[in-house]
């Protein structure tokens, strides 16, 4: 495939997989969007690739990783992955290009961490699926992965330091 021809399969094999996370692992309306988002490039694209690596290397150089859970606001929203998919919505209104990359890049690697060091993809599976009812994220945390949120905050922000520094 070449061109135009390219940008369709790529839409053709993110729609399969949305499909497939719909269908067999929990509705598509019931996941945050990091979930979706992070299974989405996890399945179609490995656990890392340059853009990431170099958008997530920016991000420690300048102290700006999102946590998966903010309890404070900053320019009116929340900073983290957990309300990524508010802010996702607003992109097209002011939502910076590079909190959206980053998103996407913490996304993956969120999903990759999880799978790397908790059971695998069917860990984040039934993370996913715990987590639609009745949406509550620290507590699927700490059901299906055995560790409370903050700690996996802290694990999983300290690997993307150790690895991107």
């Amino acid at each position: 495939a070449q061109g135009w021809q390219d940008e369709y399969a790529t839409r053709i094999r993110y729609s399969y997989v949305d499909y497939l996370l719909d269908c067999c692992v929990a509705p598509l309306t019931d996941q945050q969007q990091w979930m979706i988002h992070g299974l989405r490039s996890y399945a179609l694209a490995g656990d890392a690739n340059d853009a990431d690596a170099a958008v997530l290397c920016t991000a420690v150089l300048s102290d700006t990783l999102l946590p998966l859970s903010a309890t404070v606001q900053r320019d009116g929203r929340f900073h983290d992955l957990q309300h990524f998919n508010d802010q996702y919505m607003v992109m097209y209104v002011g939502f910076v290009q590079q909190d959206w990359e980053l998103g996407q890049a913490q996304a993956r690697n969120l999903v990759a961490f999880i799978a790397d060091n908790y059971g695998g993809l069917p860990k984040v599976f039934d993370l996913v699926r715990d987590y639609t009812q009745p949406k509550d994220l620290a507590r699927s945390i700490q059901s299906v992965l055995g560790v409370d949120a903050s700690t996996l905050n802290e694990r999983w922000l300290a690997a993307i330091r150790e690895q991107h520094r």
